[in-house]
């Protein structure tokens, strides 16, 4: 868990609803020993979240989009999930406006 993706992400997200929500799950489970790593499963963000699996997806994708995720190893199934690194300063700088 780490205090500063989380502040970060309550101050400067650009997102409303779930969007927001999977933004701020995500936040709260970044490894701030490691690089602000998180290698959390769909699955378990979504429970955190309160949303479908699908709706994880389709936040994340948007937040490696738009630089606030960088995808650093793409998972293969069960037991083996993606792994990104929290960025705190995006290329894109409309979201800390």
């Amino acid at each position: 868990m780490s205090i500063d993706t989380l502040s970060y992400a309550f101050k400067h997200s650009p997102f409303r609803g779930v969007d927001r929500l999977v933004h701020l799950a995500v936040a709260d489970v970044a490894n701030d020993d490691g690089g602000y790593e998180i290698f959390m499963s769909k699955k378990t963000i979504s429970i955190k979240a309160a949303c479908s699996v699908r709706s994880v997806d389709t936040s994340l994708d948007k937040m490696v989009e738009m630089g606030i995720l960088e995808l650093l190893f793409v998972g293969g199934g069960a037991g083996r999930p993606n792994r990104y690194r929290y960025c705190f300063f995006p290329e894109n700088p409309a979201i800390l406006s």
